[in-house]
């Protein structure tokens, strides 16, 4: 028996109304994307659209979700396997400049610290998403869909950065490459400082080659997480906000 997701539709089924709804936003963007075009392209009627709830709005959230869970795994898993093999062929850390990079707190011969090899994904994931054709016609046609993810809530695109980038700062405490601090925070602080590298890729891009831009990522993920951050000064009190 074929898997089937809690609307009932078999996996396959929901696998082509998410590729469907990918393409059809790419070539039309949201505003002409209708059950019936997507069904059409998906091969399957379009009352199996309207089973599966959400409407078009949710089909092309979950594409996007889709799609930044599928990047980000691309890159950590590009950034992390086999790093001992990685760093033989001087691919441990793209994009990081060599003065960047640190040596692996266990000391371990040949593999880059934890806070390489994140640094490393975060490089790899940025461009990847920034370079998503999906992202991209979003952004240029339909950018208020992606509003209330910006300025109200995290979506589930965001959530999955903070998913794939949470365990790998707790795996650099434990190496001393990353300084102490509450995994989950970090990570999410980090969410909130690369999303901007993402939306506002065409203008960044305007400024600074993609060689640039990389190295530009890496010292903000290196600079951030850092052992040997200078203690802070006192802050000022402010207002508590309502």
């Amino acid at each position: 028996m074929a898997d089937r997701t809690g609307d009932g539709i078999s996996v396959a089924t929901d696998d082509a109304l998410l590729a469907a709804v990918h393409d059809e936003v790419i070539d039309y963007g949201v505003r002409r994307a209708t059950a019936t075009s997507i069904a059409k392209r998906a091969g399957v009627s379009r009352m199996t659209v309207y089973r599966r709830g959400g409407g078009v709005k949710q089909l092309v959230l979950d594409a996007l979700s889709r799609e930044f869970d599928t990047l980000l795994r691309q890159a950590f898993v590009e950034a992390t396997a086999s790093p001992g093999a990685a760093a033989a062929r001087g691919t441990a850390a793209p994009g990081i400049p060599p003065a960047l990079r640190t040596a692996s707190g266990t000391d371990a011969p040949g593999i880059p610290a934890v806070r390489d090899q994140l640094a490393a994904a975060v490089v790899v994931g940025v461009r990847a998403l920034a370079g998503s054709t999906l992202v991209h016609a979003l952004l240029r046609h339909d950018p208020e869909l992606l509003v209330p993810y910006l300025v109200d809530r995290h979506g589930e695109s965001q959530l999955a950065f903070v998913r794939y980038v949470t365990p790998v700062i707790a795996a650099g405490i434990a190496d001393r490459s990353i300084r102490e601090g509450e995994p989950r925070l970090l990570a999410t602080v980090l969410l909130h400082a690369m999303q901007g590298f993402v939306v506002s890729t065409d203008i960044l891009r305007r400024d600074l080659d993609a060689a640039s831009l990389d190295a530009e990522v890496a010292r903000l993920v290196h600079g951030y997480l850092r052992p040997d951050l200078p203690d802070l000064p006192d802050l000022p009190d402010l207002p508590e906000q309502r």
